[in-house]
């Protein structure tokens, strides 16, 4: 319901189900074997559209480097 920002970068790899992602208000909407990346100061939000389980795999990474 709320969107968030904050330094880093995030990547995303959909296992199972569906994800809709926005970034800055845009719908991306992710099916199974699709990835996302993104910079974590873009205004982001995520959610499941679906009845049952998705499965994701999320790296978020820091700017430490």
């Amino acid at each position: 319901e709320q969107q968030y920002s904050h330094n880093g970068e995030e990547f995303y790899y959909v296992l199972a189900g569906e994800v809709i992602f926005y970034l800055n208000n845009e719908k991306h909407h992710l099916y199974v074997g699709d990835t996302i990346h993104f910079p974590s100061s873009v205004e982001h939000q995520w959610e499941n559209p679906l009845e049952t389980n998705s499965t994701v795999i999320s790296i978020v990474i820091p700017i430490i480097f």
